[in-house]
């Protein structure tokens, strides 16, 4: 692969490469964008950028429908159809359920026109990234980055755009030029869509210290869920979550059954590491080392040669590696990360297992 013709400063900004036909929209501070394509009345104003991602970027709007109050725009790359908003209608749809405000409320959704295709845009609440709450030293910094969980502060929804802008440091453009120019100060190009995003952390901790004790976790990112009534043909699972009879019986990944109890095993991995900070198994390897990674952790057999071993073989079910001070917690990873997934326990068992009885911090030393 020949090396790109530009060079930029690319520390915490998305792919410049990307702002191409099917890729990103730019976007500039002041920019307005429609509910209805073609309208003469702006919905939303863009005043800074809070993020971005492989597939989007996050800016920080203003919603002049509703007194300037904060929003956060989410436009997803021309090549790429947001599963998002199906997922979160349809979640809203449902009977009211007390898990429900743990994951993302969308506010709104539109398509705009650009010069690189058509974009979904998602309008949701203004939410704080989990690793801004560890810069506030109001958790415990972990080794594993959950990009997928933010948190809720309930002032966040009495502040305006206008109030977070004055709050908040005016972000850098980033630096291009070509690659062969010896002196990167003679400067090609600087597009302003390119900026790093804002950062927060002095402006919201007033916010978080006061309100740390009401903090509700949200999960954001759905981009690659589906509907249990239209499963994907495809594993998005990386391979460190995936359950091992999605390595080796790939044929049967489809069916709805097989995948609820893929997904126990893929649960128990994330709440290992949310607790303990690490991956249970981290490697990017080929499915085969994967299995053997498990042998070593877990002590159960695994499957060789595209065939799988279960309990119901006569095979040994191996000695179980893991150990934990607590034995909840152990019980807890037993009952999910079972090689089998017939001996996995359901969900609705799960919830009553007594680890989740209290999670308020420090309650569970490992």
């Amino acid at each position: 692969m020949s090396p790109t013709p530009f060079h930029y400063n690319a520390d915490n900004v998305e792919d410049v490469l990307l702002y191409k036909p099917g890729g990103f929209h730019p976007v500039h501070f002041g920019d307005t964008f429609s509910t209805i394509a073609d309208t003469a009345h702006p919905r939303y104003r863009v005043v800074h950028k809070l993020g971005y991602g492989g597939f989007a970027t996050v800016w920080l709007a203003q919603d002049l429908a509703n007194n300037n109050h904060a929003v956060a725009m989410k436009i997803i790359i021309a090549d790429r159809r947001s599963s998002e908003v199906e997922l979160l209608r349809y979640m809203d749809a449902q009977p009211p359920h007390p898990a429900r405000k743990h994951a993302l409320e969308l506010l709104d959704h539109f398509q705009i026109v650009g010069p690189n295709g058509t974009h979904d845009v998602l309008i949701t609440e203004v939410l704080l990234p989990l690793t801004t709450l560890e810069g506030l030293h109001l958790l415990t910094p972990k080794r594993a980055a959950h990009d997928n969980i933010a948190f809720k502060v309930p002032a966040f929804d009495k502040l305006t755009a206008d109030e977070w802008l004055m709050g908040l440091p005016w972000p850098e453009v980033a630096v291009i030029f070509p690659r062969d120019i010896e002196e990167p100060s003679i400067i090609q190009s600087r597009p302003r869509y390119v900026v790093q995003p804002t950062e927060i952390h002095e402006f919201v901790k007033p916010y978080v210290k006061a309100e740390k004790d009401v903090l509700s976790a949200v999960i954001i990112d759905f981009g690659n869920a589906c509907l249990p009534s239209d499963p994907s043909s495809m594993v998005c699972t990386p391979l460190y979550y995936r359950p091992p009879e999605f390595v080796i019986e790939r044929t049967k990944i489809q069916d709805l059954k097989s995948r609820s109890r893929g997904d126990i095993w893929s649960l128990g991995c994330t709440v290992y590491e949310v607790v303990t900070g690490v991956p249970l198994f981290y490697l990017n390897g080929t499915g085969e080392a994967f299995l053997r990674a498990i042998e070593q952790k877990i002590g159960q057999p695994t499957g060789r040669d595209g065939k799988w071993i279960t309990n119901q073989d006569n095979t040994s079910p191996g000695t179980w590696k893991l150990d934990f001070k607590d034995k909840q917690f152990e019980d807890l990873m037993r009952q999910m990360l079972q090689v089998d997934p017939n001996d996995r326990t359901p969900v609705k068992d799960l919830i009553n297992h007594p680890w989740f009885g209290d999670l308020r911090p420090g309650s569970h030393g490992m």
